[in-house]
C-alpha cells in the first residue's frame, strides 16, 4: 500500500485497499462474512472502498474511524449498505 493521505483511494483510481487485500486474504462475498472476517466500505458506490473493520458477531464489526478511538458498532443497514468487499484471514477455522 502507498503512504496514507487523506485521498489516497480516489487520486491512485481503482479499490487498491481490495487489490491488497486479496493479495493476502480469500475474498467472500460480503453478505457471506463470518466473524472475524475483514470488512471494507464504500462512502458512496462510485467511490473506492477505503474503510475497514473487523466483523466480531453477526451484527457487530471493530473499527477505528476518523483518528477515534478504536469502538464497536452495529452492522446496520447503512453500514451494511456500504459494505464492498469480505475477506477471511488465511488459516483461521472455527
Amino acid at each position: 500500500m502507498p503512504a496514507y493521505t487523506a485521498d489516497w483511494a480516489e487520486a491512485r483510481g481503482g479499490d487498491r485497499f481490495a487489490e491488497a487485500a486479496g493479495r493476502h486474504m480469500a475474498s467472500v462475498p460480503p453478505e457471506a462474512a463470518m466473524t472475524g472476517d475483514l470488512l471494507l466500505f464504500r462512502w458512496r458506490e462510485n467511490l473506492p472502498a477505503k474503510h475497514a473493520a473487523i466483523l466480531i458477531a453477526p451484527d457487530r464489526f471493530l473499527h477505528a474511524q476518523d483518528g477515534a478511538a478504536v469502538a464497536t458498532a452495529a452492522l446496520s443497514p447503512w453500514w451494511r449498505r456500504r459494505a464492498a468487499f469480505a475477506f477471511s484471514f488465511p488459516g483461521v477455522t472455527d
